[in-house]
């Protein structure tokens, strides 16, 4: 009798890498593109703020080195832009994102669902916290 053995082949480019991929690099951009405009946002509703000269005070500085995220989709790099306030009085603002605290390493998960969904209909009443996770993402 013969014997027989079964394995498994890497089908390489297979279409859900490829799938995933596609995914984790539009992630990739929304967050770098959303990043971006959190920060020019910031520094033009400091536009007004200038010295004796008329030069900007709150500008932005480059970027700090990039840094790793774990979501769900896998590692994103991101970078984000630093922004220098060069007051020197206590008017100093120091830029922090809502987007990317500084020492976020892994993605909240958020569920789209809730436990109360699976069990009756799909009233949002049911589901505490739900509401506002709904309108974060609009």
């Amino acid at each position: 009798m013969a014997e027989v053995t079964l394995e498994s082949l890497p089908f390489p480019g297979s279409s859900r890498d490829a799938l995933s991929e596609i995914l984790k690099q539009g992630a990739q951009r929304m967050l770098g593109c959303a990043i971006e405009a959190e920060v020019a946002e910031w520094i033009d509703g400091r536009a007004r703020v200038t010295d004796e000269q008329g030069r900007r005070q709150v500008v932005r500085n480059g970027y700090p080195p990039k840094r790793t995220i774990v979501t769900g989709l896998g590692e994103l790099v991101v970078r984000q832009p630093r922004v220098h306030d060069r007051r020197t009085d206590a008017s100093r603002e120091k830029f922090t994102s809502q987007i990317l605290p500084p020492y976020l390493r892994k993605a909240i998960e958020q569920p789209l669902f809730c436990k109360s969904h699976a069990r009756r209909s799909l009233d949002r009443s049911d589901c505490s916290g739900s509401e506002g996770y709904a309108s974060r993402m609009a």
